[in-house]
């Protein structure tokens, strides 16, 4: 069975929405005045549906305390807060088409802004990614701007899911958020295969030492590090990952992502809120992290997955 790895399982949604943020303050957008709504797929039109809730929490500070207070990092080290519903349609062929509707945060921070007139703007307030593009509109439903965009693809969790007897309630969280329930027993033996190194640390929890090359042309990283050590932290008595760590070959941490779950007897583990924390160096050489705090609410699976 193919198993995407624990960062890649994490982004995939996260990136599609950062991505998202980035293009509604852009302004290489192309405005429209066509207020014609993109229809999304209806239910029984989806091989599988998620809906859930996400709202989260960034900051930004840098790592030397004694330097000299930058405006810039002021700007930075004060929290962002987002919150969505989002509604992703799965097709059988595994693309994927998106509905995220803007929330407001349950987290209040004073805005630094709280001064500045309103902005009179147009408000991006609902998003759709369908077909290659990204359709936003506003709180009337008037669409005011479009930009290429293509939407992440889902085969290979198709491709894990029985018919729709089957509970995917577990595999689905790992895909869309990065937690869920691991085999154990197949992730041990397929570390052992690739050489990695298993350690016991006792108690049912295991670590997962792995050599990651990050050379290739997809790489996420700057390739200023050609290989990387992930660490893998592992709960065998609950079935799901605690956590991971990438390293660079000096051993220095570059990023690091904590998860917490919910764990109900007879149910599936469920992804409550994951922290990611990465580390690094802006163009003076100064080092920062941000730290991304992630919570998930009222997810939602429907599997109309069908097998012949």
């Amino acid at each position: 069975m193919k198993k995407l790895p624990l960062r890649q399982l994490f982004v995939k949604s996260s990136v599609v929405l950062g991505t998202l943020l980035l293009v509604a303050s852009c302004q290489h957008v192309v405005e429209t005045n066509d207020s014609a709504a993109q229809p999304l797929l209806s239910v029984a039109d989806a091989a599988l549906r998620i809906s859930y809730e996400l709202e989260t929490v960034s900051v930004t500070k840098l790592l030397d305390n004694n330097s000299t207070p930058d405006p810039l990092y002021e700007v930075r080290t004060r929290p962002i807060v987002n919150r969505a519903m989002i509604d992703l349609k799965v097709l059988g062929d595994g693309s994927s088409e998106w509905e995220i509707k803007n929330l407001e945060p349950t987290f209040q921070i004073p805005s630094p802004q709280a001064d500045i007139p309103a902005d009179n703007s147009a408000k991006t307030v609902v998003t759709r990614i369908v077909g290659g593009t990204a359709y936003f509109y506003d709180k009337a439903k008037k669409l005011i701007r479009t930009h290429p965009m293509e939407a992440p693809s889902f085969g290979d969790l198709l491709n894990t899911l029985g018919g729709s007897g089957d509970n995917p309630a577990s595999r689905v969280a790992a895909r869309v958020a990065g937690g869920g329930e691991v085999d154990v027993n197949e992730r041990i033996a397929q570390a052992k295969q690739k050489g990695h190194k298993v350690t016991d640390l006792g108690n049912g929890m295991l670590a997962i030492r792995a050599k990651v090359d990050r050379t290739t042309k997809d790489s996420k990283f700057d390739g200023r590090e050609e290989k990387f050590t992930s660490v893998d932290i592992l709960d065998s008595k609950t079935k799901v990952i605690i956590g991971t760590t990438l390293y660079d070959q000096k051993d220095n941490v570059v990023s690091r992502l904590i998860f917490k779950h919910k764990i109900e007897a007879g149910l599936a583990p469920q992804i409550e809120m994951s922290q990611h924390e990465t580390f690094g160096k802006d163009e003076r050489g100064k080092a920062f992290t941000t730290v991304t705090t992630s919570y998930y609410r009222n997810m939602q699976i429907e599997n109309n997955v069908t097998r012949k």
